[in-house]
C-alpha cells in the first residue's frame, strides 16, 4: 500500500510541475523580433549612441529601411507622436548604416 502511495504522490508532483512548466511558458510575451541583420545594424547604432555617452536607458529605439540602407532613430520615449528632436529632456540621435554596416552618419537630428 504504502509503494501505492508513494507512486501516486509522485505522479501527482510530476503533473503539477507539468502543469506549472506550462503556465511559465504562457507567460512568454513576444516584445520583438529581428533578422540577423536587422540586429547587428541595431548594435552598431547602439555603440554609435555609446560613443556619446548617452545612456541606452533615455532612449526608444526604432528601425527603418531607408533604401539599402538601415536607420536607427533614437528618442525619447516620453515624447508625444509625431515629436522628434525637440524634447527638453532627451535630444533624437540617428544612426544610418550601409548594406555592409558602415556607418553613414551618427547625428543628433531635429
Amino acid at each position: 500500500m504504502n509503494v501505492v502511495r508513494m507512486v501516486a504522490i509522485v505522479a501527482l508532483f510530476i503533473s503539477g510541475s507539468i502543469v506549472a512548466a506550462d503556465q511559465e511558458v504562457s507567460v512568454l510575451k513576444k516584445e520583438i523580433s529581428l533578422t540577423g541583420e536587422q540586429l547587428v545594424a541595431f548594435k552598431l547604432a547602439l555603440d554609435e549612441l555609446k560613443k556619446r555617452n548617452l545612456g541606452t536607458q533615455n532612449y526608444k529605439g526604432t528601425l527603418y529601411k531607408f533604401g539599402e540602407n538601415y536607420v536607427v532613430i533614437f528618442e525619447d520615449p516620453a515624447s508625444p507622436t509625431g515629436q522628434r528632436g525637440s524634447a527638453s529632456k532627451v535630444r533624437t540621435f540617428e544612426v544610418e548604416l550601409s548594406p555592409n554596416h558602415e556607418v553613414v552618419r551618427a547625428s543628433f537630428s531635429k
